[in-house]
């Protein structure tokens, strides 16, 4: 008899593919964020740049395209979802990707209480999130 009948099989490699779901109280109410940027070679060649979300950026000398995701201000993930718990900046969390010679070689998330967190491994560049500029509702 076959004991893992009807069990499905379990990869510990399997990696979790999790949505990215917005909610309302959230939506559109962010307009930018503000990230420190590092050269680790050259300090003169980082700062802090306030982007849109959605847009992409060049570091100075880096060869990187680095593209900001969804802003979220209270991030919160479960086994299916990174969301936000209210729109309260409590856990404040902006997705980046990041390319290389046309590879993505980091997609993940970069907190401002956290900075060591998840945080983006390069050996000349270091990205940190300082904060976020609320859209201006007219």
């Amino acid at each position: 008899q076959n004991k893992s009948d009807g069990h499905p099989q379990v990869s510990v490699k399997q990696i979790i593919s999790r949505k990215i779901v917005v909610p309302s109280e959230v939506e559109g109410k962010w307009n930018a964020v503000k990230i420190l940027v590092r050269n680790k070679e050259d300090e003169g060649l980082g700062g802090i740049h306030t982007l849109k979300l959605g847009s992409s950026f060049t570091p100075v000398s880096s060869g990187l395209i680095v593209t900001l995701g969804p802003f979220f201000p209270n991030f919160m993930m479960d086994q299916k979802t990174y969301t936000s718990i209210g729109n309260e900046p409590l856990n404040p969390a902006v997705q980046l990707i990041v390319e290389e010679v046309g590879k993505i070689i980091y997609k993940g998330w970069a907190f401002k209480k956290f900075p060591s967190m998840y945080e983006f491994e390069h050996q000349l560049i270091s990205i940190e999130l300082l904060g976020a500029i609320p859209a201006v509702v007219s």
